[in-house]
Parts: structure tokens; C-alpha cells; sequence
């Protein structure tokens, strides 16, 4: 039986539980690992484990009844050995409306301009011969390079940088927030005197600027070199911004600096960002900050 680990939530992981032993009391005859599915999708995942024997399978929620009144799985996520964890594509198979078999491939890399590109079906291929889903399986659900991986996480990267001025940001753009009475009184007392503030909230502007204004300049100023890691299987692959993307096959090729980055990340949250350090995006991709 699968673990908690294999699902996006508690919920879903408690869902697969119930269908499992359903399925295994009334000995259903299709199965993908531990997972109850139906007859086509069976048939589709065996074809392409063949020909990509090194993929790695976890259920998608898609539950269906079948049948017989038993709820499987008409739909499986895939990914692959050298990074189990980064799912790349989906394979379903059921039963249509015309009660021929319907195969369907979903993968970021497929854009089928049947639909418009906000369209859920726009990274879909849909096929009733067995045949030329596999031809779809093997081209669109297949392994990414780290250039790829970088472009689809950018984001974070920026997120994270976000994360980092925040703080500065809050402490700049509301506590030094003042209404229009305590600004009138203290521009008066700046025209008639030295500066010392008079209100007690530019009191505290000055208090907390003489204490973290140099810092919070620092932060919102901060643009660090980027570094992209992809630890594998067998590998690490990195990138820095704008450079070739480089291949390690042992921790001795890796430079210290990402070594010790990446091992201070292994035990930080995910997406909580270290200044001079990083983020962690998934269990083996990170943004390294330099």
C-alpha cells in the first residue's frame, strides 16, 4: 500500500486507503503498483513501462467508478529515476462515452491548438488507438534538463528574493505610515527648528531606522548572483545565470560553495528563502543565491 507521501493531501491519501481495500476485498484484477486502475490505463502504462522501464509512478486524483461500483484510478502521474520527485507528465485510460477506449497523455510540453491555451485540454492528446498514445507517451512524457527546470522555476527564484525584502519593505511602506494631523505638526516643527521629532510615531520612525535602517537599505538593494541546483539520482546539475549548465557525477566535482548551500537547504523549509544562502523548491531542486 502506498504512503501518506505519495499524495498531496491527507484527504486524498485517505481516499486511495478506502478504494485500495475495496479493491483488494473484491479481488480487482487491474493494478499499476499498489494502484487499483482501469483496465486501459493498464494497458497504456505497461506498453510505455516497456519501452521507459526506468519511470517512477504515483497516483493522480483521479478516482472513477468502474463497472462494478468500485472507484480506481483511471489516471497515474509520472516521473522518472533520476528525479523521482518531479513529476512530468500523466497517463489515463478508461472507457469513453462510445464505449471504445479512450487514451489520453497530458505533458507541459504538448500545446494542442484544438484548444486556446488556458483551455485545461491544451496540454492534452487524446487518442482512441493504443498504438499512437504510446507514440504520444514516448514524445511529450520524458525527462527534464535542467535549462528547462531553471526556466519552469524562475519564479521562485524571484518570490524568494521577494520573501527577503518584505520585512524591509512592511517597515518602510506601513510602519511609517503617519496621517495627515502628525505629518502637519512635524513638517511645522522642521521648518521652526533643528529636526527633533514632536509625535510619538516619528519618534518611532527615527528609533527603528537608526536601528535596521542600514539593514533594510541592504535588503531592498539586495540582487544576488542566481545559482540553479538539481540534485539526481546519480547526479548534480547546476547552472549559474547565463553560463552552461554543468554536470557532476560525484560530490567531489561539486565547488564547496554549493555543497555547503545546498546542504544548509536540505534542512531548511521549502520556499523559505536564506539571505547569501538560497531556497529550496522541491527535495532536489534549489535556487542558490551568490
Amino acid at each position: 500500500m502506498l504512503t501518506r507521501e505519495s499524495f498531496d493531501s491527507d484527504f486524498h491519501h485517505g481516499e486511495y486507503v478506502e478504494w485500495y481495500e475495496k479493491a483488494k476485498e473484491q479481488e480487482h484484477k487491474f493494478w499499476v503498483d499498489d494502484i487499483p486502475v482501469q483496465q486501459h490505463l493498464l494497458q497504456l502504462f505497461n506498453e510505455f513501462k516497456h519501452k521507459r522501464p526506468d519511470i517512477v509512478v504515483k497516483p493522480s486524483n483521479s478516482l472513477k467508478w468502474d463497472s462494478v461500483g468500485l472507484k480506481v484510478f483511471e489516471g497515474v502521474s509520472i516521473a522518472f529515476n533520476e528525479a523521482p520527485d518531479v513529476v512530468v507528465g500523466y497517463l489515463e485510460g478508461c472507457k469513453g462515452d462510445d464505449n471504445f477506449p479512450k487514451y489520453t497523455v497530458i505533458s507541459e510540453r504538448i500545446c494542442n491548438e484544438k484548444y486556446s491555451d488556458y483551455n485545461k485540454l491544451y496540454h492534452t492528446k487524446t487518442t482512441k488507438k493504443l498504438t499512437l498514445a504510446i507514440k504520444n507517451a514516448l514524445q511529450f512524457v520524458k525527462p527534464f534538463d535542467l535549462d528547462y527546470m531553471a526556466k519552469k522555476e524562475s519564479s521562485s527564484a524571484s518570490h524568494a528574493l521577494d520573501t527577503l525584502k518584505e520585512k524591509a519593505n512592511d517597515t518602510l511602506y506601513y510602519k511609517f505610515d503617519a496621517d495627515r494631523k502628525e505629518l502637519f505638526k512635524e513638517v511645522s516643527n522642521m521648518v521652526s527648528a533643528g529636526y527633533t521629532p514632536r509625535t510619538p510615531k516619528f519618534a518611532e520612525m527615527i528609533d527603528i531606522f537608526k536601528a535596521e535602517g542600514e539593514m533594510m537599505k541592504e535588503l531592498l538593494a539586495y540582487k544576488p548572483r542566481k545559482c540553479f541546483v538539481w540534485a539526481k539520482v546519480d547526479r548534480l546539475e547546476y547552472r549559474y545565470d547565463d553560463e552552461e549548465v554543468v554536470v557532476a557525477l560525484n560530490i567531489g566535482e561539486v565547488p564547496e560553495d554549493i555543497r555547503n548551500k545546498v546542504a544548509v537547504l536540505q534542512i531548511a523549509d521549502k520556499n523559505s528563502p536564506i539571505k547569501d544562502v538560497g531556497v529550496r523548491i522541491s527535495e532536489s531542486t534549489y535556487w542558490l543565491f551568490v
